[in-house]
């Protein structure tokens, strides 16, 4: 140790040195955090790009089943369907507007449109459209329960 060494660690504590040295080790571990947040904003911004590029070509059958694809942004074009309907179901994770299931082995008209209700809640919903009015009908699938 050199005499300015000496005079620096009169006081209690670390000397500039040691304290330089932890500072450096800060520092690294302040730039390797920098890069991992760095590394996570950009793949959350390429996934976000991903997901939104899939939503702007995802085709969604009209009721008609005519194979046209409704756009989902305001530059999309109409175009065929690329998928078939189930896969496209399947990649989008539809849920029953009644009982909120994600699987059945088929999607049904409901109230609110093709393919908003399981088989289970589409067909109670199509037996009791039968038996009474729309309206009433609205009322009662809703009050039947989650199963």
């Amino acid at each position: 140790m050199s005499q300015s060494d000496n005079h620096q660690r009169s006081l209690p504590g670390p000397s500039i040195t040691e304290i330089n040295g932890l500072l450096s080790q800060e520092q690294q571990k302040v730039d390797a955090l920098v890069h991992i947040r760095d590394g996570l904003v950009r793949s959350n911004h390429n996934q976000a790009l991903a997901q939104q590029n899939t939503r702007a070509s995802a085709c969604m059958v009209d009721e008609a089943d005519r194979g046209l694809c409704s756009s989902v942004t305001k530059q999309s074009k109409t175009h065929k369907v690329s998928k078939n309907k189930r896969e496209w179901h399947e990649d989008n994770a539809l849920r029953c507007h009644s009982c909120n299931r994600s699987e059945t082995p088929e999607w049904r008209r409901g109230p609110d449109g093709s393919r908003t209700l399981c088989n289970a809640c589409g067909l109670h919903y199509a037996k009791l459209s039968r038996r009474t009015g729309k309206f009433v009908v609205l009322d009662k699938i809703g009050a039947r329960g989650k199963t």
